[in-house]
C-alpha cells in the first residue's frame, strides 16, 4: 500500500485554493502531486480555503496571524507548524 501524500495528511482536497506561507526553498515539491485543480500559492494577497503557516517563533505567529485569519474563506483550514532548531 502506498504511503498517504503530504498533501492528503493535511487534508488538502482537489479544487481548494491553498497558500504555504514562509515554506523553504523546495519545500512545495513535497506536495506533488497536488489534487486535480488546486492551486497552491505562497503568498497572502488572495483569499483561500486552506492554508499552512511556517513558523519559527512565537513573534512570528503573531506578526502573521491577523493577515493571516484575514486571507481565509469563513469555511476554511488552517494549518500552523512551528519549526524546531536544527537537530
Amino acid at each position: 500500500m502506498p504511503a498517504a501524500s503530504l498533501a492528503s495528511k493535511l487534508n488538502l482536497k482537489p479544487g481548494l485554493q491553498a497558500a504555504v506561507i514562509n515554506a523553504a526553498s523546495g519545500y512545495l515539491q513535497s506536495f506533488s502531486p497536488l489534487p486535480q485543480d488546486v492551486t497552491l500559492g505562497e503568498n497572502l494577497e488572495d483569499m483561500y480555503d486552506w492554508i499552512l503557516g511556517i513558523v519559527r517563533a512565537r513573534s512570528e505567529l503573531e506578526s502573521l496571524v491577523a493577515l493571516i485569519l484575514a486571507a481565509l474563506h469563513l469555511q476554511s483550514l488552517l494549518w500552523i507548524t512551528f519549526l524546531k532548531g536544527s537537530s
